[in-house]
């Protein structure tokens, strides 16, 4: 624990940062299980207070390191029992308020990721799609059903993606520092605005936390504070690239949170892609938003094609194809004629480029397959599993390609993984 109590995440951030260094954030497996009860002991517990341990004897078929958000699990499952084992004066911990503790706490072990995957472990229901807004207010959108007469089916690339260690940490968190500048330009341009919605996102988020005093990207496509065509203008002024140097020029009032951020990762060769990554981050808001209706809708084909549009945003290999390229490395000239045409915001790729050209393989040889609908990784990516919407039984006659073309020569192990929605994680 910290020698005394933490009054923000603000000091939370710095002090895990350098816990992260001292004790080996996520090299050490232990750390995970530390990360909630950590956090809980600093913000939700009188300080200073003794706490019961556990023992734990687990088994699970989770393939860590592998985009399925083994480490998120691991930090609900240590959690829960935490809070089980030590109960708490008051009222429970409300969802939104267990969710905070997943996601922050989990910063712990040297990463700066957010609340989706614990929201979407603790928050799933069986048989269904539960679309949910996470960042900063929870919001749970109404469920839509699962397709039948399809399957989805995990394969492990057998990449594996350590996040809190180099060179992986550094490229996870890259693409972070990106989405907030992006948002400083965002809050600066919008957070005094004469609109109805930003006066109640100003109104909300005075009582939160200082660092959720800002425009989001989600923010703008769930609340409508821009149009697709003002998005696509908007992107035109974001700086394609950014040194550290140029970013803490831009915005030094902010110089503090962003360097938290960048303190134990290295500056990208060239600088951050700042335009490139909030372009993908637009799009991935205005899919999130559009994946619930057009499930509900039994549009399946429209929801693979945006998984499809996603896995291009992730890509690292080369992109032959100059439609393709258009809508992943953002020119002028593309936004502009965008902005005029109508463009749906959710077919814009961008580059978040965290893939690897292992994935990119697996991903291609499974859209060769007839009935393949879409397929791209799972996860925060630099590793681990592609996710593959098919029609029923297509990996009958996927399965033996995969092992032919990608497993054999590449001599990994074969691993597939049959999905179907399952109810959310808790004590039965």
């Amino acid at each position: 624990l910290p020698p005394g109590p933490l009054d923000s995440l603000g000091q939370w951030l710095t002090w895990t940062e350098k816990q992260a260094a001292v004790h080996g954030g996520g090299k050490r497996f232990i750390n995970y299980f530390a990360c909630g009860p950590v956090y809980l002991a600093c913000f939700h517990y009188p300080w200073g207070r003794p706490f019961a341990g556990a023992d734990f004897v687990f088994d699970s078929d989770l393939p860590p390191s592998s985009g399925l958000s083994s480490s998120s699990a691991l930090v609900i499952l240590s959690t829960d029992f935490f809070l089980r084992c030590n109960p708490r004066v008051g009222a429970p911990l409300s969802i939104p308020e267990l969710l905070d503790v997943y996601g922050n706490g989990e910063w712990y072990i040297g990463t700066r990721g957010g609340k989706g995957d614990h929201a979407a472990i603790k928050l799933c229901r069986r048989g269904l799609v539960q679309p949910v807004i996470t960042t900063p207010e929870l919001r749970i959108l109404p469920p839509a059903p699962m397709p039948t007469g399809y399957d989805i089916v995990l394969y492990d690339s057998g990449d594996q993606a350590n996040k809190s260690v180099e060179p992986f940490r550094t490229a996870f968190n890259t693409p972070i520092i990106s989405y907030q500048v992006c948002e400083m330009m965002l809050t600066r341009m919008l957070w005094s605005a004469p609109s109805p919605s930003v006066a109640q996102l100003r109104e909300a988020r005075s009582a939160m936390d200082p660092k959720h005093r800002r425009i989001y990207l989600g923010d703008v496509i769930n609340y409508g504070l821009l149009s697709e065509a003002e998005v696509f203008r908007f992107l035109r002024g974001v700086p394609q690239r950014m040194s550290r140097a140029e970013i803490f020029a831009r915005f030094p009032e902010h110089a503090r949170d962003f360097q938290a951020g960048m303190e134990h990762a290295s500056e990208p060769e060239g600088g951050y892609r700042v335009r490139d990554v909030a372009a993908f981050g637009f799009g991935e808001c205005a899919r999130a938003r559009d994946a619930g209706s057009l499930l509900a809708a039994g549009d399946t084909l429209g929801f693979a094609a945006m998984m499809n549009v996603s896995q291009l945003g992730d890509q690292v290999t080369e992109v032959p194809d100059p439609a393709c390229r258009r809508v992943k490395l953002l020119e002028d000239d593309a936004l502009f004629a965008m902005e005029q045409k109508g463009f749906p915001l959710r077919e814009l790729a961008g580059d978040y480029h965290v893939s690897t050209p292992n994935i990119d393989r697996l991903v291609a040889l499974c859209r060769d397959c007839p009935d393949v609908l879409g397929a791209r990784l799972s996860g925060a990516g630099l590793g681990g599993a592609v996710i593959v919407l098919g029609k029923e039984g297509f990996s009958e006659a996927l399965d033996p390609i995969l092992q032919r073309e990608y497993y054999e020569p590449l001599r990994k192990q074969f691993r597939k993984i049959r999905i179907s929605p399952s109810q959310g994680a808790g004590f039965y």
